[in-house]
């Protein structure tokens, strides 16, 4: 959720943290976009994030040499 959460710092430190075992096996890495539906509360006021904000997030994980990256 931009600027709700730490997304940008939270790729990183996944992508850093499992780097090492990408020689060893293959590992998707998967992006959920956030959906506001059946959200109560203050998170229901939440925006979803663009397709070109998740792309962002995708070519972050693609540059620590993660080939197989999905976006929902």
């Amino acid at each position: 959720i931009p600027d709700a959460l730490p997304n940008e710092e939270t790729v990183e430190t996944v992508c850093r943290t499992l780097a090492p075992f990408l020689g060893e096996t293959s590992i998707r890495y998967k992006l959920i976009q956030f959906r506001p539906m059946g959200v109560r509360g203050p998170a229901a006021e939440y925006q979803s994030p663009t397709r070109a904000y998740m792309d962002t997030l995708a070519q972050r994980v693609r540059a620590h040499g993660f080939t197989d990256v999905v976006i929902t």
